[in-house]
Parts: C-alpha cells; sequence; structure tokens
C-alpha cells in the first residue's frame, strides 16, 4: 500500500491523511509508517464520519490523498 502511495504521488506535491474508525493507535502506526517510508512530513489523521463509519465499522483505517494547489 505504501509503494502504490508513493508511486500515485511522485509527480506532483499531494496532502496525504490516514483515516480511521475508532481505531486511533492502528491509524497512528500507519501514520508512523508512512513517515519513516519518506513519504511526507506531514500527515494527518482524521476520522470517519458517521454514515461511512457505520458501513466499514469499528477498526477500519484508509488513506487518502489531495493534490496540493
Amino acid at each position: 500500500m505504501i509503494e502504490i502511495i508513493k508511486e500515485t504521488t511522485a509527480s506532483g506535491q499531494y496532502r496525504v491523511i490516514v483515516i480511521h474508525g475508532n481505531a486511533p493507535e492502528k491509524a497512528e502506526e500507519l501514520r508512523q509508517h508512512l513517515l519513516d517510508s519518506g513519504l511526507g512530513s506531514d500527515i494527518s489523521l482524521a476520522t470517519f464520519g458517521s454514515v461511512i463509519g457505520t458501513h466499514l465499522g469499528a477498526g477500519s483505517i484508509a488513506l487518502g490523498y489531495i493534490p496540493v494547489i
């Protein structure tokens, strides 16, 4: 997963976000792996909203990235 994000974001400047559903420790662990891999220095943590969280369930995590304009 980290390699895919690195390849996808290599051609520009992106903001990377680790999103979680009631799993802050798991999200922080992934965030730290991303930082250690050299992906960036500012990787945010966020939580799923109630609708998405209901469908995914507690303990789920995801990565999001958006271009910086």
